[in-house]
């Protein structure tokens, strides 16, 4: 076998290579994000049972999967949690898995960000009532 030969197999070996580890890679974020969006649900099922509010926004990295690493945590903005019940929310949401939850009342949300949730976020729950 020719040198120019050799060389070019010991590179499609490299190239096989990088091309698993990518795709393992990516099953494994797109794993990552189906749990964290599965604990979003169900922090938001528990804001809803427990805490009475109205609306929830997913918001962030969460939703696109460009941005989304394992390390991500999920924004969640919801209206109608009584600025009382807050910290006990938040502390009561961080048992409920890996990813930390940020909790941003929308009643004080900033014009511009509650803009920017609506153009780019998802609304997972509105209560019908």
């Amino acid at each position: 076998m020719n040198p120019e030969m050799r060389e070019q197999q010991d590179y499609s070996r490299f190239i096989r290579a990088w091309r698993e580890r990518i795709s393992a890679r990516e099953k494994y974020l797109s794993d990552c994000r189906k749990r964290a969006y599965r604990q979003a649900q169900k922090a938001v099922s528990t804001l809803q049972k427990e805490y009475g509010i109205k609306k929830a926004f997913l918001f962030g990295s969460l939703l696109d999967k460009n941005r989304f690493t394992d390390r991500s945590d999920i924004d969640l903005a919801v209206e109608g949690l009584e600025k009382a019940t807050l910290f006990e929310a938040i502390g009561r949401l961080s048992q409920l898995g890996q990813f930390h939850i940020d909790i941003l009342p929308w009643e004080d949300c900033k014009h511009s960000l509650k803009k920017e949730i609506l153009l780019n976020g998802k609304l997972i729950y509105e209560n019908s009532r």
